[in-house]
């Protein structure tokens, strides 16, 4: 999904896990440095709000 709005454009992905590996996240981070954005979220089951690549956050769904 990407979001555009005042802020910009914000790409997020949702994933049904609760962890996030690296690897699976080349596609964000390809988007990301494309367009020159800050950063990208990932959206999953995970406990806590964590950094998982170059300008890749995860959030937890519960923080939604």
């Amino acid at each position: 999904m990407i979001l555009e709005g005042p802020f910009g454009i914000l790409p997020i992905e949702i994933k049904p896990g609760s962890m996030v590996k690296a690897r699976l996240t080349q596609t964000m981070k390809n988007f990301v440095c494309n367009n020159n954005l800050p950063l990208g979220i990932v959206i999953n089951n995970s406990d806590d709000a964590q950094l998982v690549a170059d300008r890749i956050v995860q959030v937890p769904a519960t923080c939604i």
